[in-house]
């Protein structure tokens, strides 16, 4: 997913990047908890694990420089989202989204009206799926989800 939102930024002409990692507090002692994708204004406070050959990518950033967090999960249930993820981000970066690759064909909204419940901003998901359907893609999600990404500033 970080690959993608790498590549739509770069189409921009902005200076966001996407990255894995932890959002730093105003004196660069306390961090936020683990970030799926933050998406920021060039540059980091420190890089973990990042050399030329890197197993694990993760960047501490700078919240002056944060834009947004996205939460990924690969499976979805309106029951699983979790609430004091956004709680405990907020105080970091206002913009705080969620994303899943599967979801239920019938849950999409319930999640949504949960996830926006909860504290985050926006709702996304790549495919429905249930143990009685296959994989259908979510063209319109996904496309409203580019979209968004976008417009970020």
């Amino acid at each position: 997913m970080t690959y993608a939102i790498r590549e739509i930024l770069s189409d921009t002409g902005s200076d966001l990047e996407a990255n894995w990692g932890h959002l730093l507090d105003e004196d660069g002692t306390l961090c936020s908890p683990e970030c799926d994708i933050i998406i920021h204004h060039r540059g980091h406070v420190k890089r973990w694990n990042g050399s030329e050959n890197p197993i694990m990518d993760f960047r501490f950033v700078n919240p002056q420089k944060a834009v947004a967090v996205i939460s990924c999960k690969s499976y979805l249930e309106s029951n699983k989202v979790d609430k004091k993820y956004c709680e405990l981000i907020n105080p970091f970066v206002q913009k705080v989204w969620l994303f899943s690759e599967c979801c239920g064909p019938r849950s999409s909204n319930s999640i949504k009206s949960k996830a926006l419940e909860s504290g985050y901003g926006k709702f996304w998901n790549l495919y429905f799926w249930s143990k009685k359907t296959s994989p259908q893609p979510n063209k319109e999600g996904w496309m409203d989800f580019v979209e968004e990404l976008k417009k970020l500033e």
